[in-house]
């Protein structure tokens, strides 16, 4: 399934949640799939939230961390951690890939 846009996430989260009168409510969504870590208000109420990556940084993004998010009591928090990516590399280095391929693997694994 696609929401791409707030009406549509509106009408996805109407149909799954039933509302109490003058509750307030914050929505969270969490997508993780374009690995930019950020959080985007997509309304007053609704946050987007992509933590990152474990892995595969965007080319853009100089951390060679592992990105992820807490969220405890509501309060959400943006979060890294340092990791040796050294057996990532040497296995992509038995796997003989051609060229451009080993040239990822150094970017992501390097």
């Amino acid at each position: 399934m696609t929401i791409d846009s707030l009406p549509k996430y509106d009408a996805f989260w109407a149909e799954r949640n039933v509302r109490t009168i003058g509750a307030e409510e914050d929505r969270r969504i969490i997508f993780g799939h374009t690995h930019r870590r950020c959080i985007h208000y997509l309304s007053d109420d609704s946050l987007w939230l992509n933590p990152g990556s474990v892995s595969y940084r965007r080319r853009d993004d100089p951390s060679k961390e592992a990105h992820y998010f807490t969220i405890t009591d509501g309060k959400i928090a943006m979060k890294s951690l340092v990791y040796d990516r050294t057996p990532l590399l040497e296995a992509a280095q038995k796997l003989l890939l051609k060229e451009e391929e080993m040239k990822v693997a150094y970017f992501f694994f390097g």
